[in-house]
């Protein structure tokens, strides 16, 4: 967890506990008052809240007290800090989930569907070893063993698949632009910003994203790395859809 202070629309410090949050809002009040920017009467109202023994992080969203913060335009973010990469491949892979699911029900729709999954078979796909470096910038210490956790529970989805509608419906190899149709699924690894695009859009990227080249029927983007983001990739309602 951590805290910003803002004051007139700028940071003015960052901490990590609600004690220095505390500590810091005073000396700003305390500059307010020798500015004569606040009343004696007001700094005496949030000095109260603040000197308070039982002030915690709740406290800063007493609406009285932070409406007399905005009144100085003073006021405090809070955000969960991210010390490792678990909680981006958390997230993939509640995304990776999602698309499987979303084959499934297509592949359950439409006894003609197949789809084509990059590489020789669900041990050795490439869905993700592309951009595999791209989990060092959030990791680098657990680097290997968060790709290596991304690698195995696609493979696990893959082999889910691959026992429902066999290895007739569920192909390996070159992923093309030219092989896509709403009959033929191509799979690629795509980011945060690339895989859902409107139909017809080019895909902007690298590696797999430059052999798809439009979104079009068919054209099946899984995101892979957390580089673009990762925060937005499975629908509000998701945990109704995720199967036990």
């Amino acid at each position: 967890m951590t805290f910003v202070v803002n004051l007139n629309g700028l940071v003015y410090g960052i901490y990590e506990t609600i004690d220095l949050v505390r500590t810091n809002l005073m000396i700003i009040l305390i500059y307010n008052l020798e500015k004569q920017n606040i009343s004696v009467e007001k700094y005496e109202n949030l000095y109260d809240y603040l000197s308070n023994s039982s002030f915690t992080e709740e406290s800063l969203y007493i609406p009285e007290l932070k409406d007399n913060f905005l009144d100085l335009d003073i006021s405090v973010e809070k955000y969960n800090l991210e010390r490792n990469g678990s909680c981006p491949l958390e997230k993939i892979m509640n995304h990776i989930n999602w698309r499987f699911i979303c084959l499934k029900k297509h592949m359950e729709k439409d006894s003609r569907v197949k789809i084509t999954i990059p590489g020789e078979n669900s041990e050795n796909h490439q869905l993700g070893p592309p951009y595999y470096d791209d989990w060092k910038l959030v990791d680098m210490k657990n680097h290997h063993k968060l790709t290596s956790t991304l690698h195995q529970y696609i493979s696990k989805k893959i082999k889910e698949l691959e026992k429902i509608f066999g290895k007739e419906r569920v192909r390996f190899g070159e992923v093309l632009f030219d092989n896509a149709s709403k009959t033929s699924y191509q799979l690629w690894s795509a980011n945060g910003i690339n895989w859902d695009l409107p139909d017809g859009t080019e895909i902007p990227g690298k590696f797999q994203a430059e052999q798809m080249r439009f979104q079009d029927p068919g054209v099946f983007g899984i995101v892979v790395t957390p580089i673009y983001g990762y925060h937005s990739l499975v629908p509000e309602d998701y945990e109704q859809f995720i199967e036990k």
